[in-house]
C-alpha cells in the first residue's frame, strides 16, 4: 500500500518570493519522509526535505523529533545551512545514537539578494528547469545523517531570477541518478500543467516511482 503526501508546502508569507510544492510515496503507510518551510531570518527563508531509512512507527518517531532539531539547528546558524547540518548530524550520532541513517536536503532562500544556498546529505539531485532544457545543478553524493559525526557538508549558492523553476529529488540512500533526457520528454509532455500538478506527474513517473524513497519538491522564484 502506498501512502502518498502531496501538498503546498511554502508559509503564506513565503509564497510573494517562492513557491514550493512536495510529493513523496513510500511503501508503507506510515511514511519516513518529512518536510518543512518556515522563516529562519526575516530575510531568509529556510526548507527542506528529509527521509530517513527505515519505515514504521520508530521512523514515524523520529520525523517528529528531526523537525524540531533542524529548526532549532537553523535558528542557531541561521546564516549557513552547512553549519546547521553539522550540528544536526553531530546530535543525531552523540546524543540521540540512531540506528537510522536520514538523507536530508536544507535550504536558505535570501528574500533580498534573491541566493539559495542550499547543503544535502544523502543522494539528492537539483535539476534546473527552463524552456530550452533542463539541467543537474548538483548531482553529488553527500554523507548521509547519522552515521559518522565528523561528516563534512558543504554549502553551495545559486542565485535565482523570477520563474526561475527547480526540481529537487531527494532519493534517499539509494543509487538512483535521473536520466534528464526522461525528465525532459515529460515536462514537454506536460507542459500544460499547473507546478501542483507536475510535481504529482514526476513523483508517480516510472523512473522515480521506482525509486520507493524517492521525494519530489518544485522550487519557483516568484
Amino acid at each position: 500500500k502506498t501512502a502518498l503526501l502531496n501538498e503546498r508546502l511554502a508559509l503564506d508569507s513565503c509564497k510573494q518570493y517562492l513557491e514550493l510544492f512536495v510529493k513523496s510515496a513510500s511503501d508503507d503507510t506510515i511514511s519516513s519522509t518529512f518536510h518543512d518551510c518556515f522563516w529562519v531570518h526575516e530575510k531568509r527563508i529556510a526548507f527542506l526535505s528529509g527521509n530517513i531509512s527505515k519505515g514504521g512507527v520508530s521512523a514515524a518517531f523520529l520525523t517528529m523529533k528531526m523537525k524540531s532539531l533542524i529548526m532549532n539547528s537553523c535558528f542557531r546558524f541561521n546564516d549557513n545551512p552547512a553549519e546547521a547540518m553539522d550540528e544536526i548530524n553531530k546530535t543525531l550520532v552523540n546524543e540521540y545514537k540512531v540506528d537510522m541513517f536520514i538523507s536530508l536536503l536544507l535550504c536558505y532562500f535570501d528574500i533580498s539578494k534573491s541566493i539559495l544556498s542550499f547543503v544535502k546529505a544523502g543522494n539528492i539531485e537539483i535539476i534546473s528547469v527552463s524552456e530550452e532544457k533542463s539541467f543537474l545543478i548538483d548531482n553529488e553524493e553527500s554523507p548521509v545523517l547519522g552515521f559518522l559525526s565528523d561528516s563534512v557538508y558543504i554549502c553551495n549558492e545559486l542565485f535565482m531570477i523570477k520563474d526561475d523553476k527547480l526540481i529537487i529529488l531527494n532519493n534517499g540512500n539509494t543509487s538512483h541518478t535521473t536520466n534528464i533526457s526522461d525528465l525532459d520528454f515529460l515536462l514537454t509532455k506536460n507542459k500544460s500543467l499547473n507546478a501542483d500538478e507536475l510535481c504529482s506527474v514526476i513523483a508517480q513517473s516510472q523512473y522515480v516511482k521506482n525509486q520507493i524513497e524517492s521525494n519530489v519538491i518544485i522550487a519557483i522564484k516568484t
